[in-house]
């Protein structure tokens, strides 16, 4: 649920502020865009998918994090190129994830929360703040 709002929400500010700008919502790069963010983002997910039928949920956390962090550096080709930063910390979250699965939750909480706050505050400002 959370990422359905999220993804809505997103979808919502893009639209408004292409809107503004008199830039079109829906061209081929940004169909490029979601089309490179998809591949990793689904195919990991169907990959995490099969490992929980196995009952093997202890890398789920991690995985989801090494997989979303795959599809913002393979998005990020087609979007503002600093995106792939954020990708990098998700990996590198992920990995961290997958050898000490304990922390699963807390690393959930500093990849899906915390560094998305921060890198959208860095990009507002490095973007949006009229200097």
């Amino acid at each position: 649920m959370v990422a359905l709002l999220s993804v809505l929400t997103g979808i919502f500010l893009t639209t408004r502020k292409a809107k503004k700008h008199g830039a079109k919502i829906w061209d081929a790069t940004s169909k490029r865009l979601v089309f490179n963010f998809l591949i990793p983002l689904v195919v990991g997910g169907l990959y995490i998918l099969i490992i929980l039928s196995q009952g093997k949920y202890g890398q789920s956390g991690g995985l989801m994090l090494i997989f979303y962090g795959l599809a913002l550096i393979n998005a990020s080709k087609y979007s503002i190129g600093d995106i792939r930063y954020l990708g990098y910390i998700q990996i590198i979250l992920g990995l961290i994830g997958s050898w000490k699965p304990g922390y699963g939750f807390w690393l959930w909480v500093l990849g899906f929360g915390i560094m998305h706050i921060v890198y959208g505050t860095w990009m507002h400002f490095k973007y949006d703040v009229k200097k």
